[in-house]
């Protein structure tokens, strides 16, 4: 099993940070779907998103009359309830997912002005440039800091990140 997020429900964690930067040009979220899956089929661990912060609000959003390929998403994070069987309990899952919203800082949005399949880009070609390197860091930076700024700002912080 090669999925880190596997094990931690193996354990039974109460939190669970998953960055997923996995080249997912659709935002069909295939690693994660997978993961859960395998979670329920071999622990019988289900997860259940929030209303308040769907997978919907990371995929790019239609906006009239911008071309799709300049579509953000709402934010860059889903909260999720992990119910775990006998003994039940229950932990949450915090999942972030490299994505494109509109409060992004300038080098990030050049970035993607100039490649268009970031930040989606295959990882055949595991040697990146200095600015694709950079790119990728800072977005993921980024990703984090805002997502916890933002859940801070509305109650949706676990406790354990307090």
């Amino acid at each position: 099993m090669q999925h880190p997020g596997y094990e931690l429900v193996r354990r039974r964690c109460t939190l669970i940070l998953a960055s997923d930067a996995g080249a997912d040009a659709k935002y069909a979220f295939d690693d994660l779907a997978e993961a859960m899956r395998k979670c329920y089929t071999d622990f019988g661990v289900e997860f259940s998103f929030e209303t308040e912060t769907p997978l919907d609000d990371i995929r790019p959003q239609p906006r009239d009359q911008v071309p799709e390929e300049e579509w953000l998403g709402r934010r860059h994070y889903a909260i999720a309830r992990i119910d775990y069987p006998e003994p039940a309990s229950r932990g949450t899952l915090i999942y972030w997912k490299t994505s494109l919203t509109a409060d992004l800082p300038p080098d990030i949005v050049q970035y993607r002005r100039t490649h268009k399949d970031f930040p989606h880009q295959p990882t055949v070609d595991q040697f990146f440039d200095e600015s694709q390197f950079e790119s990728y860091r800072h977005l993921g930076y980024e990703v984090a800091k805002r997502s916890l700024q933002e859940m801070r700002a509305n109650d949706k912080l676990p406790d354990a990140l307090k």
